[in-house]
């Protein structure tokens, strides 16, 4: 239950968003597997530059992603997507098929508006954590502190690409997204 409500969370920031900016505000893409073209350059003085260059890109790219639930209480649950140029597919949890829908430029540009609404929101602090190695990869690491959701963000990018989020939620929950962007296709 809390996996749908987070879900419809997203969905709402999404949409707030579109509704006060359209995709202009919200930065769009000016092809698939392009970042937006709203994008704000990268600022060397920045230090999580590297973080929101790769957050540009996030719904830009074909990708696996599996974010997986852990509630406060009861046992975790995983939803798997994947984002091809044209189509999301979205496997819930104790489901056997997977949903499709069309994803064009003004729903990725309404997805990097929820996005942005959870990582640079005013209020919010992005801090660089240093390098660090996931899977096998060296990768840096980022901690988005948002103090008004009670809630972390944390973020390894490696090659560019956000390999893995942790949000650290509310309660002792969390929510885990790992990224694939190999060879990515719909599934079957």
């Amino acid at each position: 239950m809390r996996a749908v409500i987070l879900a419809a969370a997203l969905v709402l920031a999404a949409g707030q968003a579109w509704a006060e900016g359209g995709p202009a505000a919200a930065g769009q893409a000016s092809a698939p597997g392009q970042p937006p073209a709203a994008a704000p350059a990268s600022d060397s003085a920045d230090p999580c530059a590297p973080l929101h260059a790769a957050l540009a890109k996030l719904y830009h790219m074909p990708q696996r992603r599996h974010s997986t639930l852990k509630p406060e209480s009861g046992p975790p649950g995983t939803t798997d997507y994947v984002l091809t140029a044209d189509r999301q597919y979205i496997r819930f949890p104790n489901s056997t098929g997977w949903m499709a829908t069309p994803l064009g430029e003004e729903d990725r540009a309404a997805m990097d508006a929820g996005l942005q609404g959870l990582t640079a929101r005013d209020g919010t602090a992005c801090t660089a954590a240093g390098e660090e190695t996931v899977d096998g990869k060296k990768v840096l690491a980022f901690t988005i502190d948002d103090p008004k959701a009670h809630s972390k963000i944390h973020y390894w990018v490696a090659a560019g690409l956000v390999i893995k989020g942790v949000h650290d939620l509310a309660y002792g929950s969390s929510l885990t997204d790992t990224y694939e962007y190999d060879d990515v296709k719909a599934p079957q």
